[in-house]
């Protein structure tokens, strides 16, 4: 009885030792392997992702619509980044009925990586515009923020904006509303938590998180569109 009490104690603490050994991290080897033409394929990965690539390759290069024009994303302002604003904007303002609300749209142009040129667009080209997965979202701001929003632009040479310009350094909304206390800022997540340090977001008095993601607004926007490039976008903001 008792080698059997002792065995069984032995057994156990063989069993935890050895799942202590399996969960605790071993290393096993310290080395660099450069990456360079020495590196062979491996058939096995290829034969196995191969299926996938396929279905990937066919999506991505399903023609959407057109573009008339070459859109290409520059500062001040540019026909890409006010098209891509223009469309978050819309979106916006359709999906949480905000016709009546003073709104506009602010986005970065470092977010924007690629240009479009004239011709047939692809999905797998609006990815390669847009190949974040940022949110959009609505950011209530005290109507102050527009000479925050002012001095942002001076500093960083321009960004993609929509539902204002600016005229000889003036800030200048697209419509009138019947309040001028406070205004709603269409943006991405990124930006609403204070990336590329749009810092003014952090006084929003409320926030309405949009259930897309600009990439996938923007797909639909060239569905929805077929032609893109009919809009004579003129420069948004002039100092």
């Amino acid at each position: 009885m008792k080698f059997t009490i002792v065995l069984s104690i032995v057994l156990i603490g063989a069993g935890v030792t050895a799942c202590s050994s399996y969960l605790s991290p071993q290393l096993t080897r310290d080395s660099n392997q450069r990456v360079d033409q020495t590196i062979t394929a491996n058939s096995k990965i290829d034969s196995l992702v191969a299926t996938y690539k396929r279905e990937l390759d066919k999506e991505m290069s399903q023609i959407i619509g057109r573009s008339l024009v070459d859109f290409l994303v520059a500062r001040p302002s540019s026909n890409l980044g006010s098209w891509v604003a223009d469309a978050a904007l819309q979106y916006v303002v359709q999906e949480e009925q905000m016709n009546n609300e003073p709104v506009i749209c602010l986005l970065n142009t470092g977010g924007i990586r690629a240009s479009l040129s004239k011709g047939s667009i692809t999905k797998g080209d609006i990815f390669k515009v847009m190949p974040f997965d940022n949110r959009l979202v609505a950011v209530k701001l005290p109507i102050s923020v527009k000479t925050e929003i002012l001095a942002y632009l001076k500093m960083t040479g321009g960004e993609p904006i929509a539902g204002f310009t600016v005229q000889n350094g003036v800030f200048v909304l697209s419509k009138e509303y019947t309040t001028n206390d406070y205004i709603w800022v269409i943006t991405t997540d990124f930006l609403a938590n204070g990336g590329d340090k749009m810092l003014f977001f952090q006084n929003g008095i409320e926030k309405k998180a949009v259930n897309a993601m600009l990439r996938d607004v923007l797909i639909q926007t060239v569905i929805d569109q077929q032609e893109i490039g009919k809009v004579n976008y003129s420069e948004r903001i002039n100092w």
